[in-house]
């Protein structure tokens, strides 16, 4: 997540600057207005808010099968990893392939540059996946 908030918030502070620096872009069909840099942070959080919470659930649940003891539970634990298949959900989240397609195939730099592309125009973010 760290590396993912890094490249995010980059991409979006250099797509300010560049926008800011173009003054060019003031006169684009499609391009109304500068934005400032508390704007550029709200975009950040919108972004980053959602999918940060579901890593943390996703951690949460995942305490349950990191720190069992030896014994009955632990041995189940073992049993239900050594059965993990990748294509089924389990009750482990890290082995769920819905997770995982949602940790891992989402090109974040992307989502980043579309809203800032939505912001620069005046196209609302509400109810668009952020």
């Amino acid at each position: 997540m760290a590396v993912e908030d890094g490249a995010v918030l980059g991409k979006l502070l250099g797509l300010a600057d560049r926008h800011h620096a173009n003054s060019s872009s003031l006169l684009r069909p499609g391009s109304r207005r500068l934005v400032n840099t508390a704007e550029v942070l709200a975009l950040y959080e919108a972004l980053r808010k959602s999918r940060t919470s579901v890593n943390v659930k996703g951690a949460t649940s995942n305490q349950y099968w990191y720190q069992l003891p030896d014994g009955p539970a632990q041995e189940e634990r073992d049993n239900a990893a050594a059965r993990v298949d990748w294509i089924n959900a389990t009750d482990w989240i890290t082995t769920d392939p819905a997770y995982q397609r949602e940790m891992l195939g989402t090109d974040t730099v992307a989502q980043a540059e579309e809203a800032f592309a939505k912001l620069i125009t005046g196209h609302s973010l509400s109810g668009a996946r952020l």
